[in-house]
């Protein structure tokens, strides 16, 4: 594994989904190319979402989460 370096959080404007992969690689300590190479998504792509500069595709939103141990469920929208 390489050295873990964080450098910045994603921004507020980031989509959720990311923030939470962002946020969820800080805390795990891993780093984009770990996460590239496990997932098959590459870290390029990985910081263009977090920079907003392509939109995340699901089924590498779902590959990336596998490798942070989570899984993208659906569930039903309570209607308050």
């Amino acid at each position: 594994m390489r050295e873990f370096k964080w450098q910045k959080d994603p921004p507020e404007t980031a989509h959720p989904i990311v923030r939470f992969i962002w946020n969820e690689m800080k805390a795990q300590k891993v780093t984009a190319l770990d996460v590239a190479e496990r997932s098959g998504v590459s870290d390029g792509t990985l910081r263009k979402w977090k920079k907003k500069d392509r939109s995340p595709q699901l089924l590498q939103v779902i590959d990336v989460l596998e490798v942070l141990g989570y899984e993208l469920k659906i569930v039903e929208k309570k209607i308050q």
